[in-house]
């Protein structure tokens, strides 16, 4: 006689999601931490800093998971995920740091803190493969801060996380990011700039300084501008500085205008009557403004002052994310005694929601101006009205004996409201051969 069996005699006991996820995230490690790695003399740890950043990427998108979605708080990272996942200190040592890792005092830094990554729900990070969750520190004996320590004046200073950086693999650091991959950085691409795309979506409640975007001014030993501006382009629009505004070509005598620049793409749009921005798209190929800025009539986005005399001040070349001819908002020349030069440029939101935007202020002294300087200041920003107190200068210096086109640029988060129009005041104060022009976030 055939006997039927319930099929809950034979389960095991439950299994859960969370043991299954922390078994992996074990094993992990164990793959990490147990086998041996055979590296090239040259190797200088890079392959087994890889995997175990990768892994403790992997271990902070855990935590993630396991909270509501958002990353750990910033003091506690390292404490907090060696407790979860029974991380032993193996884990956060690299066998190219000076020192030997551990929980108490990583050889890795966590990208939180301030106006960054800590708290941050991982679907909210725009550009995960772009943002920078866990990098290589400078350590030193005793324990120290292995996590963004910001100001709350300024809690979004990208020069807070690129001073954690220590570029210990021959000549660059490594990284993981939020999507989990990692990579080595080389030490020639290092600039406070990387780390933009970790800032957090939060909206500030006024503008705020990212600081400079470069460790030193971008130069190449061509005297071609063109050159210096594509080079610096490909630094910052994969940070998201993707739209350069300048003036449009002064050796023309048409109406006055604006010139765009994207990625491969230049667009001029003619001012109507109060230096307002048309309504319509530009031609096929060519550059719109940023999207989020209205368009259209008199009331749209806006720059004063405007006409011939201010047209003039437009000709000098540069590129942005191609070698497409570019120009200047504001340029300056040798003998120009028309400097200080200042323009105000009100922007009208066109957004559904609340949002915020980055922007950079760009400066760069051009070819044959050796030891002389450019130099440009955002006199104030208005939003809604309201002026926030701020000020920040830009400065580019030439360099003696050379032909070299140099060029510095500083970086802003913009609060982006429906209804509320920013009004930016840029000053060209100093050039010889150079300019000035803002780059915005699409």
């Amino acid at each position: 006689m055939r006997r039927d069996l319930n099929a809950r005699q034979f389960r095991g006991p439950r299994v859960g999601l969370l043991e299954i996820a922390i078994t992996c995230l074990a094993l992990m490690f164990a793959a990490v931490l147990l086998f041996p790695i055979v590296a090239s003399a040259d190797d200088n740890g890079v392959t087994t800093c890889l995997q175990r950043q990768r892994a403790l990427a992997a271990a902070l998108v855990m935590w993630a998971q396991d909270h509501d979605g958002k990353l750990p708080p910033a003091a506690t990272w390292n404490t907090g995920l060696s407790k979860a996942y029974h991380l032993d200190g193996k884990a956060f040592d690299c066998p190219a740091s000076p020192l030997a890792g551990s929980e108490a005092n990583p050889d890795f830094f966590y990208v939180g803190g301030g106006h960054f990554l800590a708290g941050v729900a991982v679907k909210d990070v725009a550009n995960p493969a772009l943002a920078p969750l866990v990098g290589d520190r400078k350590v030193v004996e005793g324990a120290s801060a292995s996590f963004i320590n910001a100001d709350a004046d300024n809690p979004a200073d990208l020069a807070k996380p690129f001073a954690l950086v220590d570029a210990r693999h021959g000549d660059g650091a490594v990284f993981a990011y939020v999507d989990g991959h990692a990579a080595l950085v080389p030490a020639a691409q290092l600039h406070p700039a990387i780390f933009a795309p970790s800032l957090t979506p939060a909206i500030p409640a006024r503008p705020l300084k990212l600081g400079t975007l470069l460790v030193k001014p971008v130069r190449t030993s061509d005297s071609n501008l063109g050159a210096t501006k594509d080079l610096l382009s490909a630094l910052l629009i994969p940070c998201g500085f993707t739209v350069a505004m300048g003036e449009y070509d002064g050796k023309y005598r048409g109406p006055r205008g604006l010139n765009f620049y994207r990625a491969g793409k230049r667009g001029a749009y003619w001012l109507g009557k109060a230096g307002n921005l048309p309504a319509g798209a530009p031609g096929v190929g060519q550059a719109e403004p940023p999207r989020w800025w209205k368009r259209g009539d008199e009331t749209a986005t806006r720059i004063s002052p405007y006409g011939a005399d201010f047209q003039e001040r437009g000709g000098a070349a540069f590129a942005w994310g191609s070698d497409e001819r570019a120009y200047y908002l504001i340029a300056g020349r040798m003998g120009d005694s028309t400097l200080p030069a200042t323009t105000v440029l009100t922007i009208v939101p066109d957004v559904p929601r609340p949002t915020v935007k980055k922007m950079a202020l760009l400066v760069d002294t051009g070819p044959y101006a050796r030891t002389h300087k450019t130099q440009a200041t955002i006199d104030y920003i208005e939003i809604g009205g309201k002026d926030y107190d701020f000020t920040d200068t830009v400065t580019s210096s030439g360099i003696d004996d050379s032909n070299d086109a140099c060029a510095m640029a500083h970086g802003y988060l913009l609060p982006v409201h429906p209804g509320q129009e920013i009004t930016i005041q840029l000053t060209l104060q100093k050039a010889i051969f150079g300019g000035c022009s803002l780059i915005f976030e699409d």
